[in-house]
């Protein structure tokens, strides 16, 4: 042997997940990805779903919304004619007006980022589903637990529901008038 060992491949830490072992986007996909709405690899699941449901979605989900409009922003304060203070009331009014939609569409859009790579389109984060399941727990404590019965035509379809559709009397067809 001449001295020297065998290089061991460098992991690189900025491309994978400690916890998961995921890669991670690379700039040109992380930019396609949060731009344009492109997928990424489905190698790439579990960085999605850290992504958009995982801590601080909300504030990574705001810059994604307001990085297309930047160019737009830049053009505003730097174009137009005028007082430097009138144009900057006017980026001003575009960042409000770009975060309200950001924020209006939070929802849709993080479902169909979801839906790209195989995802539930209604995947909550871990937090909002410990608030869900412990709403339920407080529900179910004073009003007990929803009872449901699975019909093969129907689905699953509240007792309760039944019960009101069996008492309500049957509208005739307009046809049918015995009077």
């Amino acid at each position: 042997m001449n001295g020297h060992r065998p290089r061991r491949p460098r992991q690189d830490a900025r491309n994978t997940d400690i916890t998961t072992g995921s890669g991670r986007p690379n700039p040109a996909q992380w930019f396609m990805y949060a731009v344009f709405g492109r997928p990424l690899p489905i190698s790439m699941r579990e960085w999605v779903r850290h992504d958009l449901v995982g801590p601080g979605a909300v504030p990574r989900h705001l810059i994604r919304g307001l990085l297309p409009f930047t160019p737009i922003f830049f053009a505003f304060l730097l174009l137009f004619p005028g007082a430097l203070w009138l144009r900057a009331s006017m980026v001003l009014l575009s960042v409000l007006l770009a975060l309200f939609y950001t924020l209006a569409f939070m929802d849709l859009n993080r479902a169909r980022r979801l839906e790209l790579p195989g995802l539930p389109a209604d995947l909550k984060s871990d937090r909002a589903q410990e608030r869900l399941s412990k709403e339920r727990a407080t529900y179910e404590k004073l009003h007990g637990p929803s009872r449901t019965f699975s019909s093969p035509i129907s689905g699953a379809t509240p007792i309760a529901g039944r019960e009101m559709d069996r008492q309500r009397p049957q509208r005739r067809a307009s046809g049918d008038s015995t009077n």
